[in-house]
């Protein structure tokens, strides 16, 4: 690489790095030192502003050249002994929502005092949890073809073409021609901090949209081109209309092979400097933080458990004949079919943005528990579950949160796999069936797995499945309406009477589907516990009202008027916004019901994140 290539180096420095304090950074002094340090050839200095293994793009008369940060001393040392000075004449400044802030330094360029031509640093600073360090600053020897679309300048015009062909063909969902006009190399920069990607990580954010033809359509105000002198780099600045209001958007067009590519997109909302104060003052508040703590998925794919265990009706996975679904098989027969949202993370992440809501906590779906089973072949099958759940929360970490399974029927394989959620997959809790072989919670077999769940901090989620009474009553889903709800009370009415909480206090124990029939019949279970002591309170003398607000349930109740008692007697900081999404007895609509009622907005953030915080000993920051 030739450094006199550099010439102007500020001179299109894309950096792809981050990192300067935060509070109260004055953005258009620190700009104006950077400028101040490089004049200087102070590389100390200068380099301080960005991370050791940046590298510079300069956008010049030889193309897209590229030079490490640590290459770029000898360019300093020019400026250091007066050959080289760069006269800057006005910084501007827009701070953006985003955590990214754009400044322009418009500026004359000097090779031993001659002026050599004007231009335009177009630096981005991003904010990251060390500060603030620039993300990408663009400039060069670029002379300005026209202002306006087109503007009368043939390659312009041609260019402006290919830019509204790109934009229009998300808006008709053509994903290949969408994804042809970008090189291999190409960089997304998008609207949230997060959004960085590559080319195929921004193919997989749009893919969901392009098949559900719920992409966006974005209208172009006007557009200004850069070229180099040879005609083959190009940088543009853009304004759009979307659906965020106006959008700035940057990049750069490089031709390859003949050909034009778009190799660099940044897309930035704009906020004008005059509503800035007002936006950060907004923006402080923190938008509400929603966490789905009821969600089942499995892996994409399984072995044949009843084949490779060689007996059992296990389920596991076969692909069914219509694409995007699959059979869920129990041994060999078939039990139900499910859709791709059942194991496809990628989509459910954009499925649930459609409700605001950023982060699922999953599980298995309770058919997988398999308690029935050699607790050793349970054990193989709950670690093969446990670790997709881990990948996923290793993956996802502002997306997902784990619960694990464990092969409840042997005592000690189950707090074996409890210590291996907890220590080496970093779950912060489980999910267990509402009976384990038709045993009820309070069976002295299970009580060393809780008292070890206490010990470790992990939550538990009681699931309701092997319904009692269910083979009689199969017409009518009765199971699933009625026998659920009068399970979910066996468990708690088993860990009262049977003194499992009274002996655990610190258990963190949560209920599905809202607790069931337990909290609307806690009438009957006193007066039960009142009148027939003799039967009723012969392991714990505490009343089980006492026990209301003691424990966690979700929201899962499809009346506002019985998640409104349910609350009156829980508390607000007790009940969890859950879904059991994606199966259609759930709230798919995660939360909605509750949104548009009259509940005070502070008992709806109770319900939406802090209550499930608690439960799982998490904090908000992490998730945002």
């Amino acid at each position: 690489m030739k450094l006199n290539g550099f010439k102007g180096v500020i001179t299109t420095l894309l950096l792809v790095c981050m990192s300067v304090s935060a509070k109260s950074f004055d953005f258009y002094e620190t700009t104006r030192k950077l400028m101040i340090d490089l004049n200087n050839g102070d590389s100390i200095a200068f380099m301080d502003h960005f991370l050791p293994e940046a590298i510079l793009y300069h956008l010049g008369d030889e193309g897209l050249e590229q030079l490490p940060l640590k290459e770029f001393n000898p360019v300093l040392a020019k400026f250091r002994k007066g050959e080289y000075r760069e006269n800057f004449s006005k910084i501007e400044v827009v701070e953006l929502p985003t955590g990214l802030t754009h400044v322009d330094v418009y500026f004359d360029f000097y090779i031993s005092e001659k002026l050599a031509f004007s231009g335009i640093d177009h630096v981005i600073w991003v904010k990251t949890a060390n500060g603030y360090k620039i993300s990408s600053l663009y400039s060069g020897s670029l002379k300005p073809k026209f202002t306006t679309s087109a503007g009368g300048n043939t390659l312009s015009g041609e260019l402006d073409q290919l830019m509204l062909k790109w934009h229009n063909d998300v808006a008709i969902f053509s994903l290949e021609e969408y994804f042809s006009f970008m090189s291999d190399d190409f960089i997304f920069l998008g609207t949230d901090p997060s959004e960085r990607w590559t080319k195929e990580e921004f193919r997989t954010f749009c893919v969901p949209f392009f098949e559900k033809k719920s992409t966006w359509n974005f209208k172009t105000n006007w557009r200004n081109w850069y070229l180099n002198e040879r005609n083959d780099v190009a940088w543009f600045e853009e304004s759009l209309d979307t659906q965020m209001e106006e959008c700035r958007g940057s990049g750069v067009l490089v031709k390859e092979n003949g050909t034009w590519k778009i190799a660099h997109y940044n897309l930035s909302v704009v906020i004008e400097n005059e509503k800035m104060k007002q936006f950060i003052k907004l923006r402080k508040k923190e938008i509400m933080l929603k966490i789905d703590m009821h969600t089942h998925i499995l892996p994409p794919s399984m072995p044949n458990w009843t084949e490779k265990f060689g007996y059992g009706d296990f389920i596991w996975l076969k692909q069914a004949d219509k694409p995007g679904f699959a059979d869920m098989m129990k041994g060999h027969k078939f039990f139900r079919r499910i859709e791709e949202n059942c194991w496809d993370e990628n989509m459910r992440i954009p499925d649930y943005a459609k409700f605001n809501t950023q982060v699922q906590v999953v599980c298995t779906i309770p058919v997988m528990f398999s308690y029935w089973a050699n607790a050793k072949d349970t054990l193989e099958l709950s670690r093969f579950l446990n670790d997709h759940i881990a990948d996923l929360t290793v993956r996802f970490p502002k997306n997902y949160i784990g619960l694990g399974t464990l092969p409840m029927q042997d005592t000690e394989l189950a707090i074996q796999e409890l210590r291996r959620l907890k220590n080496e997959l970093k779950m912060p809790g489980i999910q267990i069936g509402s009976n384990i072989n038709d045993k009820n919670l309070s069976d002295p077999q299970f009580y060393p797995i809780f008292e070890e769940a206490e010990k470790l901090g992990m939550a538990i989620m009681i699931h309701p499945w092997e319904m009692m009474g269910e083979k009689s009553m199969e017409k009518y889903w009765l199971p699933w309406l009625v026998g659920m709800p009068a399970e979910t009370a066996r468990a708690m009415a088993s860990l009262i009477f049977g003194g499992v909480l009274e002996r655990l206090p610190n258990l963190r124990v949560l209920l599905s589907h809202a607790g069931g029939s337990f909290i609307p019949t806690i009438g009957r279970l006193e007066h039960g516990f009142n009148c027939r002591p003799d039967l009723v309170a012969i392991d714990n003398k505490r009343n089980p009202r006492e026990y209301l607000g003691k424990f966690w349930v979700d929201c899962i109740t499809h009346d506002i008027d019985m998640l409104k008692y349910i609350l009156k007697v829980q508390g607000s900081k007790k009940v969890c916004l859950g879904s059991d999404y994606p199966f259609p007895l759930g709230d798919l609509e995660i939360g909605k019901f509750i949104e548009e009622s009259d509940l005070p907005k502070n008992v709806i953030e109770d319900i939406f994140c802090h209550s499930t915080l608690e439960w799982l000993n998490l904090k908000a920051d992490q998730f945002r």
